[in-house]
């Protein structure tokens, strides 16, 4: 630890080395080497009487010179680059060889390393999606693509556009159809249920990233992510079907076996019926009592408040589980009933560096 915090110090002074030949109002240069010499004192010695504290500009641009021929700041290079392999691979693929201009070059644009309010903010990422969730309603799969637009060094701005798909079949479903004085339906039925639901969304959040390695390559980065929002939905088709068919339903009246298919749908926006029901009306209006539609319609709309935690393997891939909270009553009928999206999910994404 004591020794990253040398070499973060010591480019921090190099940077100030920089400037000094040019600036006025930078700290003294003699003031500048003293102290680097001071915090590594196995640097070769230079001779700070030509500038002393008190010397002008020109004074100081002479001793920059000085630092330029000795080997001095050769020795402060490899001491920086054996113990900070990000600024070593930065100055290997660098196309500037005059270490002091190079040194000038990286702590300004550097985006881990200087600290400062100039470091260069990462690259935005086009990212493309898919993952699995779980709602009030049950399981289903999403995808999608979202664009993160960095404001700073670790913060960025997202949005997306997400497609949402749910589809359950239960078998047996648990309903039960009594028999009635004419008709008798123990014998050889089936049935089943299935929920279908469509909905799209844009959601729009901050990510915080925290570096956990201090890799410079996109294949180096690893970064843990913390993020939140809102996120808007729109339901484009949300249905429930109850399915009911027997080839043995005894008619006592007709001392027969009578054979029919019940299969109805309710569109859980509308309200409304639909599907392929018996002939006889006695026998649909009694096996439509007693199947167990749910008895809400809801709301196309919906905006829900999400958190979450991810991690980023190198630029290019991260994972991300979350959870999200409805703000909206999704009921519209009957009165006095409510539900709230409670959804937690996993996503993973691919990116690509805009």
């Amino acid at each position: 630890m004591n020794r990253k915090i040398i070499t973060i110090s010591i480019a921090g002074l190099l940077f100030l080395i920089s400037f000094a030949a040019n600036a006025q109002n930078m700290a003294s240069l003699y003031d500048v080497v003293s102290k680097i010499q001071e915090t590594y004192p196995d640097l070769p010695t230079l001779n700070l009487k030509s500038a002393n504290k008190d010397s002008g500009l020109s004074q100081e641009k002479k001793l920059l010179e000085d630092i330029k021929m000795s080997r001095w700041q050769d020795e402060l290079i490899k001491y920086v680059m054996i113990n900070n392999r990000k600024m070593s691979k930065a100055f290997a693929k660098s196309a500037t060889k005059d270490t002091l201009t190079f040194w000038y070059q990286y702590i300004n644009d550097s985006k881990s390393i200087s600290g400062s309010s100039n470091a260069e903010k990462p690259k935005n990422i086009l990212g493309v999606g898919a993952g699995l969730f779980g709602d009030n309603f049950g399981f289903g799969y999403s995808f999608g693509l979202g664009y993160d637009i960095f404001v700073s060094q670790n913060l960025s701005l997202g949005i997306g556009f997400g497609y949402h798909k749910q589809n359950k079949k239960k078998n047996d479903y648990g309903f039960n159809i009594p028999d009635t004085e004419f008709l008798d339906f123990s014998n050889g039925s089936s049935k089943y249920s299935i929920f279908s639901s469509d909905k799209i969304s844009m959601p729009v959040g901050f990510t915080y990233y925290l570096p956990l390695t201090e890799g410079i390559d996109d294949l180096e980065v690893v970064n843990l992510m913390f993020y939140a929002g809102v996120e808007f939905f729109y339901g484009i088709d949300m249905k429930e079907k109850i399915s009911f068919s027997t080839n043995s339903c005894w008619d006592k009246a007709s001392e027969t076996y009578a054979s029919w298919n019940y299969n109805e749908t309710k569109d859980l926006f509308s309200g409304e019926f639909s599907g392929t029901i018996p002939d006889r009306t006695d026998i649909y209006q009694h096996v439509h009592k007693y199947a167990a539609f749910d008895e809400n319609t809801y709301k196309r709309f919906d905006l829900g408040l999400f958190v979450g935690i991810g991690i980023q393997l190198t630029r290019w891939f991260e994972v991300r589980a979350g959870y999200e909270h409805g703000l909206i009553n999704k009921v519209t009928a009957p009165d006095g009933n409510s539900k709230y999206l409670n959804m937690f999910y996993l996503r993973c994404a691919f990116n690509i560096i805009h």
